[in-house]
């Protein structure tokens, strides 16, 4: 047996978005199943141009996975198929980000950080709740916080 040298050298093209699998049926031989779609000819075409030993991706796959990986744009790239010419990236190593916070962080955090107003504004009611009204020799006041998933804090009540 002869052993072969070198070294194994494969093209990758990586997409997103949406597929179908359509099913093969040939006799009594079991059922194959192929992807078909835009996301699924988009990454088989990224493979064909892809140069030996290169990973390339879409533009969408740049934005979910950046932070995580380091790219080098190609830039749009003419693909038999697709109107428009898609921007294309290479994957060029492992990136220096590890959590999905050190991307969010990266990219810029979103309006739901940095809650310094929210906080100035439950202090005032602190204040507020520890002086006696004007109409009452009680102190009090009420305040409520409304927290929906993903959405952050938003008060609530009177002061």
């Amino acid at each position: 047996m002869r052993r072969a040298s070198g070294q194994l050298q494969i093209r990758v093209g990586v997409n997103t978005g949406e597929g179908v699998l359509r099913s093969i049926r040939k006799d009594d031989l079991p059922t194959d199943y192929v992807p078909i779609g835009h996301s699924t000819n988009g990454a088989a075409r990224m493979e064909q141009i892809a140069a030996p030993g290169a990973i390339l991706g879409a533009a969408q796959i740049f934005r979910i996975t950046d932070g995580y990986f380091e790219f080098e744009a190609l830039g749009e790239t003419p693909i038999k198929g697709l109107e428009q010419p898609p921007a294309i990236y290479e994957l060029r190593g492992v990136g220096q980000l590890r959590t999905r916070l050190e991307v969010a962080e990266r990219r810029g955090l979103t309006r739901f950080m940095g809650r310094q107003s929210e906080v100035e504004q439950l202090q005032r009611a602190c204040r507020g709740a520890r002086r006696p009204r004007p109409d009452s020799r009680r102190s009090g006041r009420a305040r409520a916080w409304q927290v929906a998933p993903g959405l952050g804090v938003q008060a609530h009540g009177r002061s």
